[in-house]
């Protein structure tokens, strides 16, 4: 997933309109659920984030 900012360092959200948007999916959340469970969400600069990959592979 790729976490966009506008110049001003805001979100950015996706481009369109939705009249009616599918927020909560409940089998899109539960495979969702499933993948990341075993998974480790960085909070960081790419840099950072890179590193500590690097880290968790070697």
């Amino acid at each position: 997933m790729v976490y966009l900012v506008n110049q001003k360092g805001k979100f950015n959200v996706p481009h369109g309109r939705y009249k009616n948007p599918l927020i909560c999916d409940k089998e899109n959340l539960l495979a969702v659920s499933k993948l990341l469970k075993n998974t480790n969400i960085i909070n960081a600069s790419f840099l950072k984030s890179e590193k500590k990959s690097l880290m968790i592979v070697l």
